[in-house]
């Protein structure tokens, strides 16, 4: 259908309600709708219960609540009662918290928190400690030192026994009733029994009022006052034992007047068994009835029956109660007096159905066997408006054969049966309204209207008050639907309808749409408004009205900022076409001035822009700089009249490697012969060099300009700390040693030692230098990248290594009979290809290919990368030529070393019998490896390393000559065996595969 309601049409209709384009207010800023959240359209955003603190969703466990147990109604979340409750259930829900002990009791004024109960707390606490524990303490005090939980108890029980509720005064349920004495008139059917407590009042001309207070014993007589004698009341109501009470006493006291009422119900022992919460025995009064005890026990639980309770009296005679017929009708005979020794039994629940859709109260409902389907109806609060009762829907059961949907009109006399498990809906009508018509637009209420037969265009719009001033009055649109839900679209003379002229004013039918229109939707109209931008006290977009001039808009604005420069204002004007037209460069002081010239009539969609000074004319950076030897290097803001010397004051004076002239630069500097603006500028150096203790003493200080650098170098020669080096060892005087003069050596430093000492042995001297000294900042830089380039390289040698050693396995699995191509490609990464092949021969082809034959290439360590420092130098050749390389300039922090003259060699490593052996001049590696018995089997005599006194290692041959302290080192060699001989070539194992996938697997991983 083409409409929809009164709240809307298709999907393809427009905005009844949309409202005109905002109207600006003349002389205020146009607001922006981007920024302006008060802006057309924007509707205010309303607190729901999805933005609200706690999120505005409620827990599952506020919908449906698994325990039948909780408060809430029970809701079933599954099966084919899902999302209906239990009807009754939820009369019994604050019984249920009673009975299970889930409410709270509020708290006694004694019980209440303050600084005062605290106060009392805290005394009683300190009384209970300080109280001795002797054998004679009160009883008070024995009270006292419970613990508060057994005194809570007591508490409870005291008030339990204390006076009863007075029902006349206050509020008494079911609750007050089951666990506390009640005083209250007694019912007129009530029936007097043992424990009965009547109150006799008594009084004569010749005696004072009196009053006894008797018990009715357990035989059911009482002793009546006066008389002394025994009244037999059992059975009797009140008034009539009052009549025998009068009778008694009045044989004994002449005229008297005497009144009998009850003082105290007696409580009565009930039972109450079955499908209810908390089930047992109940002590209660006297008139408590069935559904107050139910309520006591909690209600029955979610699989209990609230029509076939069953009340058993102790005489045998028994009773069926229906619930529904008191909760739903209001039928007391359903609510009986207990008597002593009842038995409330609530059976399971048992021929449950279901009602659901526009009924007052859906819900699953117990139905006796008699009942059917308006009866349930009846118990859902029936039928609303809106349901389709002609058109009911009953899924019901076949009993053991199949599942069955019955469609009945429960409009006429039919009353069909239903059965256990039958869920019962009713559906609603159609939301959409069939008999309307809809206005939309500029008129004075656009909404749907009701369609009256021989309804026109005109009788609409009387309908929707008319149009409104702005409306399009020349044409509006009438949407049609088709029958097949198209629509038709029918132009409508809007002057002639307004006329009633059968031209325009055509007939209307059921869900037609007319829509009037605004003018500004259908005309094109220039927009007014000029827009003011730049150093102005409010900038934005204004109306432009007849006649305004730019002295007005900047009126408007609240006129330029001090800021504003007056020469730099220009007026950006747009041609009728919508392209940039000319622009307009009034002055703004005399624009202010109302000069004719200068103070221009705007024009639509004109700019003015107002410029600030710093805008319209170069100004630079009120900042200088101080660089060089001075505490605080920086930028510094210049005032006015700042000298050189006050800038070296900001930067905290001058380091002590100051040195004794400074420069300053300026940042702008012209030629005499360059004119700018037609004026010729002073010739200016770029920079002036000054004497710093000229200027710090006054007779040179310069005043700083915008953008000068002052720098002041520093001294070549000054050293801040002590050079200090050391010297080891066999000399006459080790120890540490200062530098005094750039430029000291290794020689100059062991003169100051005193030379050698007689067993120093210059040959074997160490000389250290801290690594920091040994590297350059290029290398310090560049050694990262060079490191990560190379294990990138070492990586894809590893991958090509690995690819070669796969194919040499496959060769050597070739050649002995076990290819299996698709146990290769498995492991080699490929996908597997379907061959036949034995188990044995795929464990076989698993533990080869699973050998390692190649190592990655080994991580180098951080003490590999740095140097060790240790700088090797011939000390004997320094001793004999001073300009020898190794007479090394000193630095801070070396060490020179010199040992002892040794006498022995040591050899150590992968030789029989590892030895320090007696130095002999001139003879050779084989001749001391032999001394020690020869190398070993896995000796790799290759690669033998020869550590040298000084600190430097030489690789060895058997011919090597050994010197004087030397350590032999014999490293190990790793026993391989190798898969292929070594004419094997990667062109061979690709010619012997067979499987084109494990080539490609192989290419794959070479590449």
């Amino acid at each position: 259908m083409f409409l929809l309601g009164t709240s809307g049409f298709a999907q393809d209709k427009q905005d009844p309600k949309k409202d005109p384009p905002a109207k600006p207010q003349p002389g205020r800023p146009i607001p922006d709708p981007k920024l302006d959240k008060s802006a057309p359209g924007q509707k205010p955003v309303i607190a729901s219960k999805a933005n609200r603190e706690d999120g505005g969703q409620a827990k599952d466990s506020e919908v449906k609540n698994n325990d039948p147990m909780g408060s809430l109604p029970f809701v079933f979340q599954e099966g084919p009662f899902k999302d209906l409750q239990v009807f009754g259930y939820s009369y019994f829900a604050a019984a249920r918290d009673n009975a299970l002990g889930k409410r709270i009791p509020k708290a006694k004024p004694a019980e209440q928190s303050g600084p005062e109960a605290r106060k009392k707390d805290e005394s009683t606490d300190s009384t209970v400690k300080s109280a001795p524990a002797d054998k004679s303490t009160s009883a008070q005090e024995k009270l006292n030192k419970k613990d508060p939980g057994t005194m809570r108890k007591d508490q409870e029980l005291e008030e339990t026994n204390q006076a009863p509720v007075n029902a006349l005064q206050y509020f008494v349920g079911p609750a007050q009733m089951a666990n506390g004495n009640v005083a209250m008139p007694a019912p007129e059917r009530y029936q007097l029994g043992p424990g009965d407590k009547l109150v006799i009042r008594y009084s004569s001309p010749l005696e004072l009022p009196k009053e006894r207070i008797v018990t009715v014993e357990s035989t059911g007589t009482l002793i009546v006052p006066v008389m002394g004698t025994k009244l037999t009341v059992r059975g009797m109501s009140l008034a009539q034992a009052e009549k025998a009470i009068v009778k008694e006493i009045q044989r004994g006291l002449r005229d008297a007047s005497v009144t009998v009422s009850l003082g105290e119900l007696r409580t009565i022992s009930i039972s109450i068994v079955g499908e209810v919460v908390a089930q047992g025995s109940y002590q209660v009064p006297s008139v408590m009835t069935l559904f107050n005890a139910l309520y006591t026990a909690g209600g029955p639980t979610i699989d209990g029956s609230f029509r076939n309770i069953q009340l058993r009296r102790s005489n045998g005679t028994s009773r069926t109660i229906d619930l529904y017929s008191y909760l739903l009708k209001g039928d007391p005979s359903q609510d009986v007096a207990l008597q002593p020794g009842d038995l409330i039994l609530v059976p399971p629940a048992t021929n449950r159905v279901a009602i659901k859709g526009e009924v007052g109260r859906p819900a699953v409902y117990e139905m006796l066997s008699t009942e059917k389907a308006k009866d349930l109806l009846k118990y859902a609060g029936g039928a609303k408006s809106t349901a389709i009762l002609s058109r009911t829907e009953i899924r019901s059961v076949n009993p053991g054969i199949e599942r069955e949907l019955k469609t009945v009109d429960l409009t006429g006399d039919v009353n069909p049966a239903i059965r256990e498990g039958d869920i019962v809906t009713l559906y609603a009508l159609r939301e959409e309204i069939e008999n309307a018509i809809e206005v939309e637009g500029a008129v004075d209420q656009p909404r749907a209207y009701q369609f009256r037969a021989g309804m026109k265009v005109s009788d609409a719009i009387l309908e929707a008050r008319g149009l409104l001033k702005d409306a399009y009055n020349v044409r509006a649109d009438l949407y049609r639907e088709n029958p097949d839900k198209t629509i038709t679209l029918l132009p409508i003379d809007l002057q002639k309808a307004l006329n009633r002229d059968p031209a325009g004013d055509l007939a209307l039918q059921r869900s037609d749409r007319l829509r009037i229109y605004f003018a500004t939707e259908v005309m094109w109209l220039q927009d007014r408004v000029v827009t003011l931008e730049g150093a102005v006290r409010t900038p934005g977009k204004f109306l432009r009205l007849d006649g305004m001039r730019l002295s007005d808009l900047l009126l408007q604005a609240g006129g330029p900022l001090p800021t504003a420069s007056y020469e730099a204002v220009f007026v950006y004007r747009k041609n009728t076409d919508g392209t940039e037209g000319p622009l307009l460069k009034p002055n703004l002081g005399r624009a202010l001035s109302k000069s004719a010239d200068d103070d221009v009539i705007l024009k639509d969609r004109d700019l003015v822009v107002v410029y600030s000074i710093d805008e319209a004319q170069f100004k630079s950076k009120q900042v200088v700089t101080i660089q060089g030897a001075v505490v605080k290097a920086g930028n510094f803001l210049r005032s006015e009249a700042l000298t050189a010397r006050d800038l070296i004051q900001l930067a905290g004076g001058l380091r002590p490697d100051a040195s004794e002239e400074l420069q300053i630069s300026h940042a702008r500097t012209f030629d005499s012969s360059t004119s700018r603006g037609g004026e010729v500028q002073a010739n200016k150096k770029p920079y002036q060099t000054y004497k710093v203790l000229d200027v710090l003493a006054g007779r040179e200080n310069p005043v700083m300009e915008d953008g000068d650098v002052l720098t002041i170098p520093g001294r070549g020669d000054y050293q801040e700390a002590p050079i200090l080096v050391e010297i080891k060892g066999r000399v006459k005087f080790p120890g540490v040693y200062a530098i005094t003069k750039r430029g000291e050596t290794v020689y100059d430093l062991l003169q100051r030692a005193g030379g050698k000492a007689e067993d120093g042995w210059l040959e074997g001297a160490q000389f250290t230098r801290a690594p920091k000294y040994l590297t350059s900042d290029a290398e310090s830089r560049l050694s990262p990248r060079v490191r990560k380039l190379l294990e990138e390289i070492q990586e894809q040698a590893y991958l090509r290594a690995l690819a070669k050693s796969d194919i040499d396995k496959i060769r050597l699995l070739n050649s002995q009979g076990g290819g299996n191509s698709s146990a290769l490609l498995g492991v080699l990464g490929g996908a597997p290809v379907p061959q036949t092949a034995t188990a044995t021969d795929s464990e076989a082809t698993k533990k080869l290919l699973q050998r390692e034959t190649v190592s990655p290439a080994r991580v180098l360590s951080t003490e590999e990368i740095i140097e060790s420092g240790n700088i090797p130098i011939r000390l004997d050749e320094v001793e004999k030529n001073r300009k020898s390389q190794s007479n090394l300039t000193l630095k801070d922090g070396d060490i020179l070393t010199i040992p002892e003259r040794p006498t022995t060699i040591a050899v150590r490593g992968s030789v029989i019998l590892p030895s320090t052996l007696i130095f002999e001049k001139g003879k050779t590696l084989d001749y001391y490896l032999a001394k020690c018995g020869g190398s070993t089997i896995d000796a790799d005599t290759t690669q033998v390393l020869v550590i040298r006194a000084t600190g430097t290692i030489t690789k060895a041959r058997g011919s090597t000559r050994i010197e004087l302290g030397d350590a032999i080192f014999v490293p190990t060699r790793v026993m391989v065996a190798k898969l292929t001989d070594a004419s094997s070539t990667f062109d061979s194992a690709i010619k012997s595969l067979t499987n084109a996938g494990i080539v490609w697997a192989l290419i794959s991983r070479l590449l």
